[in-house]
């Protein structure tokens, strides 16, 4: 079986300011399927400093 890895920083799955899913859009047709399954693991954000 052969995958694919795409990874990204310094920002997030739909997060674009302007409302664009571009990136998102980009990812989904990267993997060539109607349905495809992707796992996102995001990171830590917005914790309490303490």
């Amino acid at each position: 079986m052969l995958g694919t890895v795409l990874a990204l920083g310094g920002g997030g799955f739909s997060m674009s300011d302007d409302g664009s899913l571009a990136l998102d859009d980009l990812l989904l047709e990267l993997t060539g399927k109607g349905r495809p399954r992707v796992c996102f693991i995001p990171t830590a954000s917005g914790d309490v400093d303490g």
